[in-house]
């Protein structure tokens, strides 16, 4: 009975030692949130993806999104981090992007993953605030002269 409970005991110590290490590995991609309209830096941080040597370039796809350059930071063990600077010129809502890792012997590993565009502050949506404030201002000093001479003629008036 004891021995049973010992074997017991070292199968779930090398089960919780395995998932330790799975849950170990990990991919980080921040910020996950977009903003539309900008250059952004992205910070990704790769696992090990597959056994050999580590990976030597990554890139960002999705759907309106430019990368304009792609920088390894470093290396940590098994990972490595890395420094994405994009431009984003799509509508704000879900995005569907695509990480391709690639290593030297030419394979690639390609890692879906789901962001989030938000509006930006654009240059026409700002011009077109400014022109709508001007117009409301006009509108207010010309309601309220008018207001004025109202007034003025009245006290005039016998």
């Amino acid at each position: 009975m004891v021995l049973l409970f010992l074997r017991s005991l070292t199968l779930c110590a090398v089960a919780c030692l395995t998932v330790a290490g799975q849950a170990a590995a990990h991919l980080d991609v921040r910020p996950l949130i977009l903003t539309s309209g900008r250059e952004l830096t992205v910070q990704v941080e790769l696992p090990a993806l597959r056994p050999g040597a580590a990976p030597t370039a990554l890139e960002l796809r999705a759907s309106g999104v430019e990368q304009l350059r792609s920088h390894l930071l470093a290396r940590l063990g098994e990972e490595s981090r890395w420094q994405l600077d994009v431009r984003v010129e799509t509508v704000p809502g879900p995005l569907e992007a695509t990480l391709v890792v690639r290593f030297e012997d030419g394979a690639t590993v390609e890692v879906p993953q789901a962001m989030t565009v938000v509006p930006g502050a654009g240059r026409s949506r700002s011009w077109i605030a400014l022109l709508a404030s001007g117009v409301g201002v006009a509108a207010g000093l010309g309601l309220a002269t008018l207001g004025l001479l109202v007034l003025l003629r009245r006290r005039r008036a016998p």
